[in-house]
């Protein structure tokens, strides 16, 4: 996923990534502390570092990197879409299954384990009525 931001992929972390990721899905800091598992003042510090690394003046810069970069993912779905059933976490496992990752490497980005991935998979599955990735992504981006 760092691939997808030039000049992203030496200057951040993995975990300064995924929180610039849900700010630029337009989350509070309170929002991707809870989702990430994660002090709020933990997700400060990241977006403060991710910024100051990629030579941006304010987070607000940071936020419209990687909002360009989310853009072609659903994220301002219609309410009869189904994506306001989903958590955070569901959302953002939904985003990462339906670009091409894997249990494992969606697990390894997210600081979960497999099979957490794979429950909240299930879970997204069930509110979305949907049987597999290819369903998801059929039903996200039809």
């Amino acid at each position: 996923m760092i691939d997808a931001y030039p000049g992203a992929s030496r200057a951040l972390t993995g975990s300064e990534v995924r929180v610039a990721e849900l700010l630029g899905l337009g989350h509070s800091e309170k929002q991707i502390a809870w989702a990430l598992e994660l002090s709020p003042s933990s997700v400060s510090r990241r977006i403060q570092s991710g910024a100051r690394k990629l030579g941006m003046a304010s987070r607000v810069e940071l936020a419209a990197m990687f909002a360009q970069r989310e853009s072609a993912w659903p994220a301002r779905l219609s309410a009869t879409d189904g994506l306001e059933s989903l958590s955070f976490a569901e959302r953002a496992v939904a985003r990462l299954a339906t670009s091409g990752r894997s249990d494992a490497e969606i697990a390894q980005q997210r600081g979960a384990s497999a099979r957490t991935v794979q429950n909240q998979l299930q879970s997204v599955y069930r509110k979305l009525g949907v049987h597999s990735r290819t369903e998801l992504a059929a039903r996200l981006f039809a």
